[in-house]
């Protein structure tokens, strides 16, 4: 999964990996992309990062370990730095082994109080509230959507700004 921040640096996993960070020099311009620093975090030493989220004013994290079915939040001191995140093996974590095994991608709504998760073992969008925003450990499960008649292999979502559509991608 990618996330993008309004200072031009976007985010990215890559299986096991890591998370990378890369700064765009000139606004849409790819030629411009200078590669930053990677960041693996502890927790997912035994696993495969999938997706990486992160909240609006870039304090905090999220992505799958795709390994163990977890959602992981870590909270970062200086925002959107993951090199400032913290390495340890108490991060928050959600446990969505009982929705999905293979989880691809994640979004979690604006004010931090819906998670939505998709992934290719249940063809669904999964969806959480978060009783504490941008809390994962506050999450009680929802519901799902099927998307199985429209994608058998779903492993991208993202919703419209004011939550009126829901766009999932995937491998077909």
């Amino acid at each position: 999964g990618v996330s993008t921040n309004p200072s031009r640096t976007f985010f990215y996993s890559s299986g096991s990996k890591g998370i990378y960070q890369s700064d765009v020099l000139t606004a849409k311009d790819i030629t411009t992309v200078r590669f930053d620093q990677t960041k693996v975090f502890r927790k997912v030493n035994d696993g495969t990062y999938n997706a990486v989220f992160f909240k609006p004013d870039g304090t905090k994290m999220y992505y799958i370990h795709s390994g163990a079915d977890k959602v992981i939040e870590v909270d970062l001191s200086v925002a959107w730095d993951i090199a400032s995140g913290n390495d340890d093996a108490s991060l928050a974590e959600l446990d969505i082994s009982g929705q999905e095994t293979s989880p691809f991608e994640l979004y979690i709504k604006p004010d931090g109080t819906e998670m939505y998760q998709v992934g290719i073992a249940g063809d669904d969008v999964n969806q959480w509230t978060l009783s504490t925003a941008w809390d994962i450990t506050s999450a009680t499960y929802t519901r799902s959507f099927s998307v199985s008649t429209q994608e058998t292999s779903p492993r991208g979502l993202t919703f419209k700004s004011d939550g009126t559509k829901m766009y999932v991608t995937g491998t077909q």
